[in-house]
């Protein structure tokens, strides 16, 4: 491969808008990719806390002792936060009230908030890949048409400036069109 063929040296020798596109492009490609790693992890995580309740939950443990189990400094994840997060607000107002739909109410409240907030969690920078996904292509074709129209334009206005001897510094005077220099003009 020749050396005005390869990647760096293409690159060098771009102009400096494409300079900046591919710039633009090779940094929301790098944030795409952290975004889908922690993204990765966070979910895993998550499955892995999911399960890990579900078992305890569903063995027929007593709700009392399952939400003693875990202390209060712990960050409760998923299902575990919602459970908590309703078990608290039920504790908090059974001894209030003795509306049983009044405190179901507060409990319904209590854990669509905390469902809510997980779903936050989980979705959390998922816009900037739908941006970063919508965006790209036509940043991209951007840059390609740049890329090959400032070459080609410049190439044009060079073979005009050859193909015009009425511009200034040719002989011919500058301000008649070529059409007024033909012999039969002059006769």
């Amino acid at each position: 491969m020749n050396d005005s063929m390869s990647i760096p040296h293409l690159i060098m020798n771009a102009s400096l808008v494409v300079q900046l596109v591919m710039l633009l492009l090779l940094t929301a490609s790098v944030a795409s990719w952290v975004v889908i790693f922690q993204r990765s992890f966070a979910l895993s995580r998550a499955r892995k806390a999911q399960k890990a309740f579900d078992e305890r939950f569903w063995s027929g443990v007593d709700l009392n002792e399952l939400y003693r189990d875990v202390p209060e400094n712990h960050e409760a994840q998923g299902s575990e936060h919602v459970f908590r997060a309703g078990f608290r607000e039920f504790n908090r107002l059974m001894p209030k009230t003795r509306s049983s739909e009044a405190v179901l109410d507060g409990v319904q409240r209590s854990q669509r908030v905390a469902l809510s907030r997980e779903e936050d969690n989980l979705n959390d920078k998922l816009t900037l890949l739908a941006t970063v996904a919508s965006a790209s292509p036509y940043i991209g074709l951007f840059g390609t048409v740049w890329g090959s129209w400032a070459p080609s334009r410049a190439c044009r206005w060079r073979s005009r400036q050859r193909s015009r001897p009425w511009l200034p510094g040719s002989r011919k005077r500058w301000w008649r069109p070529q059409w007024a220099f033909s012999r039969r003009s002059l006769r």
